[in-house]
């Protein structure tokens, strides 16, 4: 660990804690809010979520107001201000964070490879350089790039809160949590969105074209999870599931240095686990 790197940090977020002044959203109307003085309009179709655009006016959040809400008052009780967010998309969640938290170090990681330009000119109109990142064309489920990115990023400081709202397909997702969830600091939170999408209703969910009933569902995950957590409380202190949302909070225990692997922490009778939905 870079010691220098991590008082550093320690002393800037104590600081941050004191002076920073906490902003909340002003609601619009149920899908629209204001956050200091930052327009986000919010939509959790996919065919909208894909059809519209982020603006320089207004951001596009593919986020509910409960999940806002929630977020708020996750902000008001925890102390995070090293976050990890994975999927960029549409640049809402990334602004959204960013006024949010006012976090020490923001990195946002995206699949795409085209970065969103309303975002960039957010993030240099704020004066965010130094506190925001972001990283595209990046998979989330190659763990060296993810590892190299924390690294660089973050210089050996434990992160407080990592948010996986990419690709939402089994695997990659897994690859994330394997990689990510041990850079958390004790009493970190990793949080999976739209884990219940094989199970909502309407044809966009239950006959999507992203979605296909042959790809297994992160209910998968959420299943593995919860051994984990019933195996090991050491690792995963507690797991919250959510309509739309598992959050997993990391328990006080020291990773090994060998890579961690979800199959090999929690037990099942020695059964092998494979995805069943």
């Amino acid at each position: 660990m870079n010691y220098k790197h991590f008082f550093k940090n320690n002393l800037l977020r104590k600081i941050s804690e004191i002076t920073t002044f906490r902003q909340y959203p002003i609601w619009i109307d149920g899908a629209s809010f204001t956050l200091a003085g930052t327009e986000f309009f919010m939509t959790h179709n996919p065919e909208d979520l894909k059809r519209l655009q982020t603006t320089e006016e207004r951001f596009l959040l593919g986020k509910t107001r409960n999940l806002v809400t929630n977020t708020v008052a996750m902000r008001d009780s925890e102390s995070i201000k090293q976050i990890v967010d994975i999927g960029i998309y549409k640049g809402g969640s990334i602004a959204l964070y960013a006024l949010l938290f006012s976090p020490l170090k923001l990195v946002g990681i995206e699949y795409s490879t085209e970065p969103v330009e309303p975002l960039d000119k957010f993030i240099t109109k704020n004066g965010l350089r130094r506190q925001v990142s972001t990283y595209y064309g990046v998979n989330q489920a190659d763990s060296k790039r993810l590892i190299q990115i924390v690294d660089a990023e973050f210089g050996g400081v434990q992160l407080d809160l990592v948010i996986d709202d990419a690709s939402h397909y089994y695997a990659e997702t897994r690859s994330s949590f394997e990689t990510l969830f041990p850079m958390l600091r004790p009493g970190g939170i990793y949080i999976i969105e739209d884990w219940g999408w094989a199970h909502w209703a309407g044809d966009e969910w239950q006959n999507s074209k992203y979605f296909p009933a042959s790809s297994p569902s992160l209910t998968n995950l959420l299943i593995e999870i919860s051994m984990l957590c019933a195996s090991r409380p050491d690792l995963v202190a507690s797991l919250q599931v959510e309509h739309s949302v598992i959050t997993v909070r990391r328990g006080n225990a020291q990773f090994e240095a060998e890579e961690f692997k979800l199959e090999q922490q929690y037990l099942n009778r020695g059964n092998k686990f494979e995805p069943i939905i």
